[in-house]
């Protein structure tokens, strides 16, 4: 009897990603969707592993609306939100990829108060070395 149940589970396991829905994106498609997006914007594709987190079991509605957006600055976190055919929305982080490059108005050297003293920023929290810093 357990090896009945045994041999199921095991075909269970090999057969599931061929039976599954053809409308559905799996945590490839996710992985690979923000890959072609990192490349689209010129930035370095990291290896598969590196991004989630993504459980493999996963399926979402398959989607012909994507829409990729960085969640900070330094570029490292990505929401991908469908917009149609149904509505979802998941957030992915790459790990050991450098902070996105500075552009020119960023990169301005600081400029003194009228009385030439800087404002300095203490922050509340421990950051990481590399983190940027925004206005927003």
């Amino acid at each position: 009897m357990t090896r009945r149940i045994l041999s199921i589970l095991v075909f269970g396991t090999l057969l599931g990603p061929a039976l599954a829905e053809p409308g559905t994106w799996g945590a490839d498609d996710l992985r690979q969707a923000l890959t072609e997006h990192l490349v689209k914007t010129g930035r370095q594709a990291p290896a598969a592993a590196n991004i989630g987190p993504l459980d493999p079991r996963m399926n979402v509605p398959a989607c012909e609306k994507l829409d990729i957006s960085a969640r900070s600055n330094a570029g490292t976190s990505f929401v991908l939100r469908c917009e149609a055919p149904q509505i979802w929305q998941h957030v992915l982080r790459v790990d050991h990829m450098p902070p996105q490059a500075a552009t020119a108005d960023k990169t301005a050297a600081p400029v003194p108060a009228a009385n030439g003293q800087f404002h300095i920023v203490v922050p509340k929290v421990d950051l990481s070395a590399g983190s940027i810093l925004s206005a927003n």
